[in-house]
């Protein structure tokens, strides 16, 4: 009988361990792993069913079987038990609604969580969403979150704080990712919502670009956010914000040495991209897509035009790009053109132009049909008194009409690099003759 009761507490010790164990886990899940409210149903249901046996299983261990009070634990433990099933159950019916929800033109938004609803809502009433509408499969979402699940970033992490910036495809929102080391981010909400596979599929390409890059001249990347229908990419947070914007509103803080120490940066961050093997190329350099952080460092941003550059293949990819930044070759090669590291090298080159003569504009009132012919007859911004000698040499080597003579970014920067410290130490650089 003794042997017995030993066995007994061996059995009841073994149960209850495993049960603390799994509340030990379905608290991970839900705290830690931040699980989707999704879980809830059933995480309430888990635990005060681990809780029961517990209870049940101290009790045996204790010899605590008066007044039939274990034996009614252990019943209630069963049918709560029996009660997972269904918890379960319910919580795939309430994710698999939740990502069918992206199916209903906009019906998803029901989905969201209040936060998401309320900016999505203040968007939608400012004219900055005009709808949103869905042609992709659940599948293919799902198929994006598994394949970047280490840089999927729960909404219920961010603190969203308003609006800081937007374009005619995204609005921009400043907000905090929380956890041990809460950091200041940007987050891009696309506001244009055609959810379709092609875009999907730009999304996973844009993120998979992210997560490759690590440079102090290009903004890093937290993460990709998916709300549906909304996914939502998550930047640092560049505290003055686009450099175009920057060179104009405050225009006593940019001396020739800032301007400079623009220049160098750019390159640098350029040259990053093109050390890839192969080379990944940004395809759309300019004012815009350069961000002004803390010690006014200049960051590169916005790769969803980025490729990387094959090379087994002949260079042919579709034009993409800004008019008054595209290479010769972009422009004369129509929809589809062969082209290669040189064409960033000339778009750096007239946002170099921009940055030492950022009140003007490098091709003035001219439409986008007089930019394509002027530069495809050879015309460039003009080299004003105001740009240093030195400098506009790099300039025409930068944005020569053959690719082939175009000079490299990495062979640019120790000349900037010379130049700035120059101008930082107010050494005179002779200027351009007008």
């Amino acid at each position: 009988m003794t042997l017995y009761k030993v066995g007994y507490d061996i059995v009841d010790a073994i149960g209850m361990t495993i049960h603390i164990l799994l509340v030990i886990f379905y608290f991970w899940a839900k705290f830690v792993f931040h699980a989707r409210a999704t879980f809830d149903f059933f995480f309430v249901v888990a635990v005060v069913t681990s809780l029961a046996n517990i209870l049940s299983y101290i009790m045996g261990l204790a010899h605590m079987d008066a007044a039939y009070v274990l034996p009614i634990i252990r019943c209630t433990a069963a049918g709560l038990e029996a009660l997972i099933v269904v918890a379960i159950l319910l919580s795939l019916r309430a994710d698999t609604r939740y990502w069918l929800a992206i199916d209903d033109n906009g019906s998803g938004m029901t989905a969201l969580s209040s936060a998401m609803r309320r900016y999505m809502n203040l968007l939608s009433e400012r004219g900055m969403i005009t709808h949103f509408s869905t042609r992709t499969s659940v599948y293919d979402v799902h198929h994006m979150i598994e394949e970047h699940r280490h840089n999927v970033v729960d909404f219920s992490a961010l603190a969203l704080d308003g609006i800081i910036a937007k374009g005619a495809t995204s609005v921009v929102m400043r907000g905090t990712l929380r956890g041990s080391t809460p950091a200041a981010i940007a987050l891009k909400i696309y506001t244009d919502v055609q959810v379709t596979n092609e875009e999907v599929q730009r999304f996973s390409r844009e993120t998979a670009l992210n997560v490759q890059l690590s440079h102090p001249n290009v903004v890093r990347f937290f993460g990709l956010c998916v709300v549906p229908p909304s996914i939502s990419l998550i930047f640092e947070f560049c505290e003055y914000g686009a450099l175009d914007v920057t060179l104009r509103g405050h225009p006593e803080i940019w001396t020739l040495a800032a301007k400079l120490k623009a220049w160098l940066d750019a390159c640098r961050a350029v040259a990053y991209l093109h050390s890839f093997s192969p080379p990944l190329l940004h395809r759309d350099i300019k004012t815009d897509n350069f961000l002004v952080g803390q010690d006014f460092l200049i960051k590169l941003a916005d790769f969803g035009e980025a490729n990387l550059l094959r090379p087994r293949t002949d260079g042919t990819m579709t034009i993409a790009g800004t008019v008054d930044y595209m290479a010769p070759e972009m422009i004369k090669g129509g929809k589809t053109a062969c082209y290669g590291t040189a064409v960033d090298v000339y778009s750096l080159m007239i946002t170099l132009w921009q940055i030492m003569v950022p009140t003007r504009s490098p091709w003035e009132a001219k439409s986008h049909l007089e930019v394509y012919r002027c530069v495809a007859q050879g015309d460039r911004p003009p080299l004003l008194p105001i740009i240093p000698k030195s400098c506009a040499k790099i300039l025409e080597a930068g944005w020569a009409a053959n690719p082939n003579d175009r000079v490299a970014v990495e062979d640019i920067i120790p000349s900037v690099h010379r130049l700035w410290l120059l101008a930082l130490h107010q050494k005179s650089l002779k200027r351009t003759k007008h």
